[in-house]
């Protein structure tokens, strides 16, 4: 018999969630940096967790933010307009 676990969608679930994606969201992240959030995920759950006073905190996992590395290339590019063009209107 296979268990399927449900989504919560009780408003202070909806609000931890939110909150906890902007605590994490990284611009890059290299391996080492993967390494080190790995090895300190439970104690920045912990403070996660008195910060927002909850007894449990959802298992964190860490990854980059692709949003993030897409509007640097997009400010990237129009900064290279603007200098191709800097009089233009």
């Amino acid at each position: 018999m296979t268990v399927r676990r449900r989504t919560a969608t009780y408003p202070r679930a909806l609000r931890v969630n939110q909150v906890l994606r902007q605590v994490v969201y990284l611009a890059s992240l290299d391996d080492q940096t993967a390494l080190v959030l790995e090895e300190q995920r439970g104690h920045l759950q912990h403070l996660i967790g008195t910060q927002m006073t909850m007894k449990r905190t959802p298992r964190l996992s860490f990854r980059a933010d692709p949003a993030i590395a897409a509007g640097s290339r997009v400010e990237e590019l129009l900064r290279g307009l603007e200098r191709d063009h800097p009089n233009e209107s």
